[in-house]
């Protein structure tokens, strides 16, 4: 009988070891639970920030979008006003020439049958309107001489 009080001494000897080292292993065990679990908590946090992050870049895309969208608005206005004024500038430019060149057959005609009479309203803008109204060259002095078209300063313009 004693030797089965041995064996169970060993035996119960054995069970408490490894009854210990499962403590120990469920010790470890809840170590990297608890580990996890604060891993986790941090995750949450980082999302909650990103999610939160994430909204604030949303809403400056909608803003910047919105401006983006005032801004083009914007372009597109003044492109129309430009054009609008383009269209004016030719069409005084037209005008402009058209009067010139009537103004400067009229003064030539004029300047032709009178001795000298010469008309200060004369304005080419450049030397080919001057040319197609038939008063190039024009001398300082005569109608329509204007110092933007003497090159060289002589008091010859459009030679």
């Amino acid at each position: 009988m004693e030797t089965k009080g041995i064996e169970f001494e060993k035996k119960i000897e054995s069970l408490e070891e490894k009854k210990k080292s499962l403590e120990d292993e469920k010790n470890t065990l809840e170590e990297k639970v608890a580990e996890l679990n604060n891993k986790n908590a941090d995750l949450d946090n980082k999302v909650a920030k990103l999610t939160e992050t994430n909204t604030n870049l949303d809403e400056k895309v909608d803003k910047l979008t919105q401006t983006n969208t005032d801004l083009n608005n914007k372009v597109a206005n003044l492109e129309t006003e430009l054009k609008s004024a383009n269209s004016k500038v030719a069409s005084v430019e037209a005008s402009t020439q058209t009067t010139s060149q009537s103004t400067s057959n009229n003064s030539t005609k004029s300047s032709a049958s009178s001795s000298g009479n010469t008309s200060s309203n004369v304005y080419y803008k450049n030397c080919t309107a001057a040319r197609e109204a038939g008063a190039a060259p024009v001398h300082r002095g005569d109608p329509g001489y204007g110092p933007h078209l003497d090159r060289d300063g002589d008091g010859i313009r459009c030679e």
